[in-house]
């Protein structure tokens, strides 16, 4: 019901990645980074639509999101290369086609900081999606 009816707080239920208790500029900073995670964005874009400088951005993420910008930017994108693996099939698309479109460009490197963030290889995730012919879950 809270979802389906806008009200003050509807994107922030929508969006749990954005932290409503923080201050305003960091937020619009968390938006910008969840709407734009496919993107070829960088720090100085982040502050720019959250009319920050770089160095306020910086210091308003070690303060409340306590990791820096580009952290949490890569966060996001593993997390949405993650969700990309867990609702693909081999036969649709590839590791490297998922990591290069959220903006990882260099495969060993997304592979280690994969496994270590979700206990398996990229490429057996995909490869795990289809166990007897259903995904796995």
């Amino acid at each position: 019901l809270l979802l389906s009816q806008e009200h003050t707080y509807a994107d922030e239920l929508r969006n749990p990645l954005v932290d409503p208790d923080f201050p305003e500029p960091l937020r619009v900073a968390q938006r910008f980074m969840v709407d734009h995670a496919a993107d070829s964005i960088g720090v100085a874009d982040i502050a720019r639509a959250a009319n920050l400088s770089v160095r306020a951005l910086e210091e308003g993420f070690a303060r409340y999101v306590h990791v820096p910008p580009t952290v949490y930017l890569r966060d996001l994108r593993l997390v949405s290369a993650h969700e990309d693996l867990l609702r693909s099939k081999p036969e649709e698309t590839t590791v490297r086609a998922v990591a290069e479109r959220w903006g990882f460009r260099h495969a060993g490197r997304f592979s280690t900081i994969y496994r270590e963030r979700f206990g398996v290889s990229p490429s057996q995730e995909l490869r795990n999606r289809e166990v007897g012919g259903q995904h796995s879950g």
